[in-house]
């Protein structure tokens, strides 16, 4: 389910926003909405597993990052 909302953006945000949308050929509303679940997923913190164990890799947990939130 979607529901309508209403956000007041900066003139010349809204004019990149709008520009980006036809440039990549996706709607204002998709390039919105990818934005807002984009930063979502980076705000999540991390499971409160990691660190837990021992790996054998020292470096491992400067990569946290990089190995969660791979495709």
């Amino acid at each position: 389910m979607m529901q309508e909302t209403t956000v007041q953006l900066p003139d010349t945000l809204l004019q990149s926003l709008e520009l980006l949308a036809q440039e990549t050929g996706t709607t204002f509303d998709r390039l919105i909405q990818t934005a807002i679940e984009t930063y979502i997923q980076q705000q999540t913190p991390f499971p409160p597993s990691i660190g837990i164990g021992s790996s054998g890799i020292s470096n491992l947990s400067e990569r946290t990052h990089d190995l969660l939130w791979q495709d």
